[in-house]
C-alpha cells in the first residue's frame, strides 16, 4: 500500500507493477497508468519497456479499485489475459494480478489453459 497514495484511493484508479529478479526478489515498482474513478487504462508498450529495461524476469501488477468492490471486471479479466499471453510470448512469469481498496485486496492467480 505505501506505493498508493492513500488520499487518492478512492478517488483515481492507478496500475502499478511491480518487477521481479530470477528469485522473485523485487527490482522496483513501476507507474504504469492513472485512471478516473471507473477505468485506469493499462499503456502495454511502458510496461514492457519497463520489464526489458530492468531485465525483469517475472511481474505482479496491481490496480485499486476506488469502491468497495474488489471484484475484477470484465475489463480487468481481459487485460490480465492479454498481459499474461504477451508475457507467455517473450518467455517472462506473470505471477498474478493484485487488485487493492482501503479495505483490502483480491489477488488474481495466472490463468491456466488447463
Amino acid at each position: 500500500m505505501k506505493h498508493f497514495d492513500k488520499s487518492d484511493m478512492e478517488k483515481k484508479e492507478s496500475f502499478k507493477m511491480l518487477l521481479l529478479n530470477e528469485e522473485n526478489e523485487l527490482i522496483k515498482v513501476s507507474d504504469i497508468s492513472e485512471g478516473d474513478e471507473i477505468f485506469c487504462n493499462i499503456d502495454a508498450k511502458k510496461m514492457f519497456e519497463e520489464i526489458f529495461a530492468n531485465n525483469a524476469n517475472a511481474i505482479i501488477i496491481c490496480h485499486n479499485h476506488c469502491s468497495k468492490n474488489l471484484t475484477p471486471s470484465h475489463n480487468d479479466n481481459i487485460q490480465t489475459k492479454h498481459i499474461q499471453s504477451v508475457c507467455d510470448f517473450f518467455d517472462i512469469r506473470f505471477l498474478g494480478h493484485l487488485i487493492i481498496n482501503l479495505g483490502g485486496y483480491y489477488f488474481m492467480y495466472p490463468y491456466s489453459e488447463e
